[in-house]
């Protein structure tokens, strides 16, 4: 992870696959390797399939690994199969509630047009972390939908005070 922070994506990754040849049962290698492989909204060079192979090994080896679910549900999410999404997150959220996860829930839940659960996810997201700005501002989207303008605006001013 350390290589990782310093922008050397292949050294990590080959870090983590070493790792994996030596512990393949250790959840956290399968994870990481996952994140890698999945990259980023700027990545070339992903590998989905390795990512949610590895995401879903995670989740085998440790039940409890809540960044994991998350991980693979947004990868699910982002091939829209927004039912699998909200199941996994779901399940990550019952292992451990943390901000970023919750508010990923409330994305899929408005796009899966549940504003009212959507809106209840992004304000346990703020509650749990009041500086991440994604939630405010997703919140202020889903009232949109709901036709409650003021509340979209109050929540769009928190999210651009934040960052």
């Amino acid at each position: 992870n350390a290589y990782k922070s310093q922008g050397n994506v292949r050294l990590a990754t080959r870090a983590i696959r070493t790792g994996l040849r030596l512990a393949p049962r250790q959840a956290s290698f399968h994870y990481f390797l996952g994140e890698l492989l999945a990259g980023t909204v700027y990545s070339e060079d992903k590998d989905i399939p390795g990512a949610m192979a590895h995401l879903s090994a995670a989740i085998r080896l440790d039940r409890r690994m809540a960044e994991a679910y998350m991980s693979l549900g947004m990868i699910f999410w982002g091939q829209g199969q927004l039912n699998r999404a909200r199941s996994l997150l779901a399940a990550g959220l019952k292992e451990r509630s943390f901000a970023e996860g919750q508010a990923n829930l409330g994305i899929v839940l408005s796009d899966l047009g549940d504003y009212k659960a959507a809106v209840v996810a992004f304000k346990e997201s703020m509650k749990l972390n009041p500086l991440l700005a994604e939630a405010p501002k997703c919140l202020g989207d889903t009232y949109k939908h709901l036709n409650r303008w003021d509340d979209a605006i109050k929540m769009y001013k928190k999210a651009l005070s934040i960052r």
